[in-house]
């Protein structure tokens, strides 16, 4: 199955310096970018309850973004109407390197700043392959979310 992802949302647990990407097959609406915002979690329905499909990336991106010095990536896979198939990993790096590569990241990881870059790889799973491949370049929101992935 491949799915191409349209919409992309992203929070920022400023405190930590960490990020979380969400990407979906379908729009999301201001609500529900702010909700995501708010509290980093990824909404697995659309806002008529439809299930959704959406794959999340989280990781510690430091004040100054750098590809090489993220070392773990928390990441997710939910496929609508098809609770089975989601998938949950951390992938540390660089040892996960040949399933995780984050080939480029940039920006300046502050409420209002910008976050630039790409994630590639993928992954075997219960006879299952799961591959991505997300370029992004977004606005990071003016707010911290009241949670998020820990970087200590």
């Amino acid at each position: 199955m491949s799915q191409t992802m349209k919409s992309c949302a992203v929070a920022l647990y400023d405190g930590e310096h960490s990020v979380t990407l969400m990407f979906s097959d379908t729009a999301f609406t201001p609500k529900e970018v702010e909700a995501f915002q708010e509290y980093s979690n990824a909404p697995d329905k659309d806002a008529s309850g439809k299930p959704r499909t959406v794959v999340h990336f989280a990781f510690c991106a430091g004040t100054a973004p750098n590809a090489a010095a993220v070392k773990a990536v928390d990441t997710g896979v939910d496929v609508a109407g098809s609770p089975f198939l989601g998938r949950q990993w951390v992938f540390d790096l660089p040892k996960d390197k040949d399933i995780m590569k984050i080939e480029k990241l940039s920006g300046d990881v502050k409420p209002g700043g910008r976050l630039a870059g790409r994630i590639t790889g993928g992954k075997q799973s219960d006879g299952l392959k799961y591959s991505w491949e997300a370029d992004f370049d977004l606005a990071l929101p003016a707010n911290s979310a009241h949670g998020g992935l820990s970087c200590h």
